[in-house]
């Protein structure tokens, strides 16, 4: 059955081009839904053009296995509001691949998108309850 997320869970999301990768070479990502308020902060952010930074902002919380251009782990940080800085934002652009493959606009478009969490994701997340 479909839940709301609430704006405390997080789930994994696994960039396309890593889906077939095995899963020692897979980036995860831990995103978040936005809230009420961060959506309407989104819609506003549209017309600036700044929606995508916006929803990586707000809904990015994590990754692991992701590697910076020199193949190192790529260091994540947030600021003191908790959300990512833009040190860390730049890995995410400095990763896109020559391909086209954006992977900044992918995951703003995860975090978008996503409404409702399964109750198998409540009960394999680290997060905490959704109820």
């Amino acid at each position: 059955m479909p839940i709301a997320p609430t704006p405390e869970f997080t789930w994994d999301y696994i960039l396309e081009c890593d889906r077939g990768k095995p899963k020692n070479e897979q980036a995860i990502f831990k995103l978040k839904a936005f809230s009420s308020q961060e959506f309407i902060g989104y819609q506003n952010q549209i017309g600036r053009g700044n929606h995508n930074a916006y929803a990586l902002l707000v809904g990015l919380k994590g990754w692991v296995n992701y590697k910076d251009k020199m193949k190192n782990p790529a260091p994540f940080n947030m600021d003191n509001e908790k959300q990512v800085t833009f040190e860390t934002l730049n890995y995410l652009i400095e990763g896109n691949n020559s391909k086209g493959q954006n992977y900044f606009e992918e995951l703003a478009e995860a975090i978008r998108t996503r409404n409702v969490i399964t109750e198998d994701e409540i009960k394999n997340s680290e997060s905490p309850d959704a109820s």
